[in-house]
């Protein structure tokens, strides 16, 4: 099932918008990379849920410096276990 994934997140080209993830669903992490797109730069994490679609996330601006460069290789070598929960957008003030 392991080997299944992997392929799976190698070959993932579908992405979504965090607004676009289920609120206070789980989602397991499978790889993460920092990069530099014409808005900036992002961490995007290859996601599954629990009916094992993978699909990919651009993580917002601010979690950029959130993570250390040793946080995503920790990450993809699965020695850090990184799991999110959507809880929706902040409400303006």
């Amino acid at each position: 099932m392991e080997l299944i994934k992997r392929f799976s997140a190698a070959t993932c080209n579908h992405a979504i918008s965090t607004s676009e993830l289920q609120k206070n669903n789980l989602y397991h992490s499978m790889n993460a990379v920092r990069i530099t797109t014409n808005f900036g730069h992002s961490i995007v994490v290859t996601l599954t849920d629990d009916s094992n679609i993978t699909f990919r996330v651009f993580l917002p601006n601010r979690y950029f410096h959130v993570f250390t460069d040793e946080d995503i290789i920790d990450t993809n070598k699965k020695k850090i276990k990184l799991q999110i929960v959507y809880q929706g957008n902040c409400e303006r003030i």
